[in-house]
């Protein structure tokens, strides 16, 4: 029989039938052959079923054989625990419920650890790009060259390791920060903030990337004579340009310079950073015009720009660390004066690149939440474990309560393999329904935690393939995990005394009292951690709201504001203006005093100036 038969027959049945007929014509057949023989038609009818034996064994081979046995019994098994959970709504709902929690959690924590931690850029073979820093700080030096590990570059350094034979497929370069601006669009009054990032001609190859609508930039937008062009983000693109195909060409204003629009990044792209896309991507070399600022591009000693390489085929990342730093350090004694003093040559020597996995791009939230989620991650796997013998417990408590049943099937032949197997297939519907619970509730928690943790960065923590493959083996684990101690017990089962109601029930309830016992020992050594943990917590985060850090924070009020950079072009104006807004603000009823400064105390913020010997 071919296999869409035995499937036929493992989920629809239908041959019984048939089989009673071939059984009457065979035992037919026989009896009227012994009475040829001279039999009574009596004797011969019970010879003749003698001659073909157990009918009932003879039909479950049969049925073997016109079907998938052990699927069918699967289906079995899944009914009578799906009629038993049915059958006690009140345990069914408490055990998924407890199980909800667990699955839940786990769920949760892996979808913030997934998209934060291990989602790749959306790029073209991401796991070829390489960073040369994955700080995630900005900002620019000036003075001697750095020492040690390379994070910044300057345009000469860059250009000098770009000319060179290295294992990379092209090496692009970005500022180390994008720039804020002030931008409008040609023909429309009404300057508004956009963020600009400067990156290098070959950026967007380098990354992998392509135009949604028209080009990207490319090597000769670098040229100081080059026109000023632009490329949009897609969210720019939708929201001032009205997602117009025809808006290529158009032009946007920036700082006071004209910029035409060549191009529209793809919807899901959003840099090398993970965080709120640039509006703008331009060419490196305006950084000037862009940021109203002396130019870094043809200062020598301003360390400003980050490099992001794309390894060639069968190139390694050691390869191309020990190639580039090669170079580097070729470079800067070739540079150096004819006597180099031994502190700068043992500096050139102690100077290298280090080049880090660029596939998840740089972020600043894989930074900050690396390690606490990881701490997560084992704590609600501690509380998964709290689930398991909880409901472990319940399974214990009920099986005891149906060691007659147990005892019963025992008597009328089932294997106790088959019984295990019957309570695992009742763990695993639990664990599953359990599993199913806890992702409807996961997917409401997750988007709970990223409102806590970033409301811009685009992180994608969402309940996909691989969090479900995830969540699927946890659900799995678990069923297998608190379905072991009815499965144990149904093993070690006494068939005479699980028969006699009283002598049953005191062996089962002093075999199921040790058990239990060690279930409960195990929940209180995983909460003791889980609470001494927790008040550790409490206590570290308490112990920072008291911390005094000098200042007096009392009632102080910060406010942000911007100066369009096309209406303050010269620094002695825009002084004036920040000098009339202070004087304004001092005179306000309940304003002591008042100051202005380019970042906020404790803000995160700083900058280094560049220190010459």
């Amino acid at each position: 029989m071919g296999i869409l038969g035995r499937l036929r027959g493992t989920f629809f049945g239908g041959r019984d039938d048939v089989f009673d007929e071939e059984m009457r014509f065979h035992v037919d057949a026989r009896t009227d052959e012994y009475v040829r023989r001279g039999m009574t038609p009596e004797d011969a009818r019970r010879a003749a079923l003698r001659r073909f034996g157990s009918a009932t064994l003879v039909r479950e081979q049969t049925r073997d054989a016109d079907s998938f046995r052990a699927l069918a019994d699967a289906g079995c098994d899944f009914r009578y625990a799906m009629r038993l959970l049915v059958k006690n709504p009140g345990f069914s709902a408490i055990a998924i419920l407890t199980l909800a929690i667990g699955i839940g959690a786990n769920t949760a924590i892996f979808s913030l650890f997934n998209g934060l931690l291990l989602n790749r850029l959306p790029v073209r073979a991401p796991e070829r790009l390489v960073l040369f820093s994955p700080n995630v700080g900005e900002g620019t030096s000036t003075g001697s060259p750095p020492t040690g590990r390379w994070d910044l570059f300057s345009t000469e350094v860059y250009a000098h390791l770009r000319s060179q034979p290295l294992p990379f497929e092209s090496l692009a370069a970005v500022r180390s920060g994008p720039s804020t601006v002030s931008a409008r669009l040609a023909g429309e009054q009404g300057a508004e903030r956009a963020v600009v990032h400067p990156v290098s001609g070959n950026y967007f190859s380098t990354m992998g990337v392509s135009a949604a609508v028209g080009r990207t930039l490319q090597p000769d937008d670098e040229r100081p004579a080059a026109a000023p062009v632009a490329v949009v983000s897609d969210g720019y693109w939708r929201q001032k340009l009205h997602a117009d195909r025809t808006a290529i060409g158009r032009v946007a204003i920036l700082n006071g310079t004209a910029f035409t629009i060549v191009g529209v990044t793809p919807r899901d792209f959003f840099g090398e950073r993970v965080r709120r896309s640039p509006d703008f991507w331009v060419a490196y070399t305006l950084q000037p015009i862009i940021e109203l600022r002396p130019s870094f591009v043809t200062q020598n000693d301003a360390y400003w720009l980050s490099l992001i390489g794309r390894l060639r085929d069968g190139a390694t990342r050691a390869e191309a660390e020990r190639a580039a730093t090669t170079v580097l350090q070729g470079f800067l004694r070739a540079t150096a004066s004819a006597e180099v003093a031994s502190d700068r040559a043992r500096a050139i020597q102690e100077s290298r690149i280090e080049l880090f996995d660029g596939s998840g791009g740089v972020s600043g939230l894989r930074a900050q939440y690396s390690e606490p989620l990881k701490v997560l991650l084992a704590v609600v796997a501690l509380v998964l474990l709290i689930a398991c013998a909880n409901v472990g417990n319940l399974l214990l408590t009920r099986a005891a309560a149906r060691q007659r049943e147990i005892s019963v099937r025992l008597a009328l032949g089932a294997g106790r393999g088959r019984l295990i197997r019957q309570l695992l297939t009742e763990s695993l519907l639990l664990a599953a329904l359990g599993g199913i619970a806890g992702v409807l509730a996961a997917r409401w928690v997750v988007a709970a935690l990223l409102a806590l943790v970033s409301r811009t960065a685009p992180v994608q923590a969402t309940v996909d393939g691989p969090v479900l493959a995830f969540t699927i083996a946890v659900t799995v684990i678990a069923g297998l995990l608190f379905g072991l101690a009815p499965a144990l017990y149904a093993r070690r089962l006494d068939l005479v005394g699980g028969l006699k109601s009283r002598i049953g029930a005191d062996t089962v309830g002093r075999r199921r009292l040790g058990v239990a016992e060690t279930l409960v020992v195990a929940q209180i050594a995983v909460s003791l951690v889980l609470l001494v943990g927790a008040s550790l917590f409490i206590r570290s985060f308490l112990n920072l709201q008291d911390a005094r850090a000098g200042l007096d924070m009392g009632p102080l009020l910060t406010v942000r504001f911007y100066m369009p950079g096309d209406q303050y072009l010269a620094p002695d104006a825009m002084t004036r203006r920040v000098e009339d807004i202070m004087r304004r603000v001092e005179v306000l009823p309940g304003v002591v005093s008042a100051f202005a400064s380019n970042m906020v105390p404790l803000g995160g913020g700083g900058s280094v100036p560049g220190i010459r010997k």
